[in-house]
């Protein structure tokens, strides 16, 4: 299923299996030496804790010059108790990570395995890492983190990492409305699309205006003709190439939808809204949207 207007920057799978999206971290004014760069909220096979649990984790970082004593440090998934569970005297060296269960089982001792008192809901929630004696947080996924996918993980961009784009708004769409008789072969890099309908982004009708919100300024390939009265789904492939780019940390989905979509990268799903769990080539959005809010680009 695709949306009536989309543009996107692709994401890849990093070589320990697990996916880094980039979504927007809020720092304290001067910045902040620790960052939650990760986390994973349904881990199943990826890493085991000293129970042999596959709990939850989160995972901290020292982006500072200089080590950073953790203690007091709050992790919380409550948007009003910022310490609702505080990290021990555990000191973080320049460039380290540090690897937090979020499993429920509440272990706070330096030295020893650390587990939170709260675990991570699958499908979103409010998630923040906090400084001693503070209410301002250092990183936050405010409101909340979006569902998630099974041993995929979810992180942040480094203040310091220089953007790359790989498609921007002159990458041309190529368009097909669904059909069964694909399959799920037409996400495959090596698919031939040639036959497809070539087109400038986002790719989508407009049938109607809410108010003064129109679709229509962000549409460059109008499908009405092959969508409208026929079919809900529609298929958009983003062809792009790169070369000699040096060890991504994360990559970044932006993307305009009404009402629903799935993204795909070289075969692998990478993100998903308003979509059943169970698509196929005519699934329907599983919620509307307004204009309005179809019109603004989403991070993901």
């Amino acid at each position: 299923m695709q949306s009536r207007s989309q543009r996107a920057r692709p994401m890849r799978r990093r070589l320990s299996q697990r996916l880094i999206e980039a979504l927007e971290r809020r720092l304290t004014p001067a910045g902040a030496p620790v960052l939650l760069s990760e986390f994973m909220a349904d881990n199943r096979t990826i890493l085991a804790d000293e129970d042999g649990a596959f709990s939850d984790w989160i995972e901290l970082e020292n982006i500072s010059d200089s080590p950073v004593n953790l203690d007091g440090w709050g992790l919380t998934d409550d948007p009003v108790d910022a310490h609702k569970w505080e990290l021990p005297n555990v000191i973080l060296p320049v460039g380290g990570s540090l690897t937090v269960f979020a499993s429920g089982k509440d272990r706070a001792v330096a030295g020893s395995e650390l587990h939170t008192n709260f675990q991570l809901d699958v499908t979103g929630e409010y998630l923040a890492l906090t400084p001693p004696e503070s209410d301002v947080s250092a990183t936050a996924f405010d409101p909340e983190f979006p569902a998630q996918l099974a041993d995929i993980s979810f992180g942040t961009l480094a203040q310091t990492a220089e953007p790359a784009e790989f498609v921007d708004a002159e990458t041309p769409a190529q368009f097909t409305p669904g059909a069964e008789a694909l399959g799920n072969g037409w996400v495959s890099t090596t698919f031939d699309d040639s036959a497809w309908v070539t087109g400038s982004q986002g790719v989508g009708y407009a049938i109607e205006q809410q108010g003064e919100v129109s679709l229509a300024p962000v549409i460059g390939l109008n499908v009405d003709a092959q969508l409208r009265g026929q079919n809900a789904s529609g298929y958009v492939r983003l062809p792009f190439a790169f070369d000699g780019i040096p060890e991504m940390e994360s990559l970044t989905l932006s993307v305009r939808y009404d009402a629903g979509f799935v993204a795909y990268l070289n075969g692998v799903e990478i993100a998903r809204r308003n979509a059943p769990a169970n698509v196929q080539w005519d699934s329907t959005a599983t919620e509307e949207r307004l204009n309005a809010a179809a019109i603004v680009e989403e991070q993901i």
